[in-house]
């Protein structure tokens, strides 16, 4: 993938975070259970978020975490920056140290049109927009499912 594992596991969390009641707690140990992701590097992957306000988090028994903003508002660039940094679609990919607009190394010219189309898409996509697909998704497969399941 070209997201590192903490900006995968942000984005799986933050799904599961826009898939509940705008403003509801959830630990982090259930988000990890119900995404599917290691619960005690969610838990420090989240207070993290939640210092760059994606997030918010109360403490205590009846304590969690819920999204700082609207769906609509997070971006998946929002995620990524927050997590990762954008520095990393600026670097070469091939590694040269000395690649730039003026001594570009033999992918440059390539690399920069697919960097342009990623951070594009990134900025323009919502975690409301990949929601609402997973969704869609989720229920296509239960759909089919039960139509494969009604045949036999």
């Amino acid at each position: 993938m070209m997201f590192s594992r903490s900006s995968e596991y942000a984005i799986r969390a933050f799904l599961y975070l826009a898939g509940q009641e705008p403003g509801k707690l959830v630990m982090a140990r259930h988000i990890a259970d119900e995404a599917g992701l290691p619960s005690h590097f969610l838990a420090k992957l989240l207070q993290q978020l939640a210092r760059k306000g994606l997030v918010k988090s109360n403490k205590g028994p009846s304590g969690g975490f819920t999204l700082g903003m609207t769906p609509r508002e997070i971006s998946l660039y929002d995620i990524v920056e927050a997590v990762d940094g954008i520095d990393g679609f600026n670097r070469c990919p091939i590694g040269h140290v000395k690649c730039n607009e003026h001594t570009g190394c033999p992918v440059h010219d390539g690399w920069k049109t697919v960097r342009s189309r990623i951070v594009d898409y990134l900025e323009h996509t919502s975690l409301a927009d990949v929601s609402r697909r997973s969704t869609n998704g989720k229920r296509r497969k239960a759909h089919k499912a039960r139509s494969n399941g009604s045949r036999n």
